[in-house]
């Protein structure tokens, strides 16, 4: 992959005409380069086990052609913020990975379970933005 920047999201279609890989191989390859990039699957051939496969492999979502331009935009549009989010939450995690929370008051245990969970990110991504 030539890609020296990762991008916001990717149109993937599954089958690639006149090519020796299918759009599930190049999902494959591109969830290892880039793990939370968000990949829309399109198949205008594809079948209920193609699209399974294809999210359980990381695609974020599947869509069949024909396929309207206001579903397409919306797909889009989600796909790129679940990516912002996804990259931001880790960012906020290793950002307090070399602390540790000492206590076992109610506080501290709530506290604990808020960030086990992924409370606290919602919690500072809505209050300190």
């Amino acid at each position: 992959m030539a890609y020296e920047k990762e991008p916001d999201v990717v149109l993937l279609d599954i089958w690639l005409r006149g090519s020796d890989i299918d759009g599930l191989s190049v999902l494959e390859k591109l969830k290892e380069r880039y793990p939370y990039l968000p990949v829309i699957m399109i198949s205008g051939h594809g079948n209920i086990a193609t699209a399974v496969k294809s999210l359980h492999m990381g695609a974020y979502d599947y869509i069949e052609k024909p396929f309207t331009e206001g579903r397409l935009k919306l797909v889009v549009k989600r796909a790129i913020e679940s990516g912002r989010l996804r990259r931001e939450n880790d960012e906020l995690k290793s950002a307090f990975e070399d602390y540790e929370i000492v206590g076992n008051s109610p506080v501290i245990r709530n506290l604990r379970s808020m960030v086990n969970n992924d409370t606290l990110y919602s919690y500072y991504y809505q209050n300190y933005r």
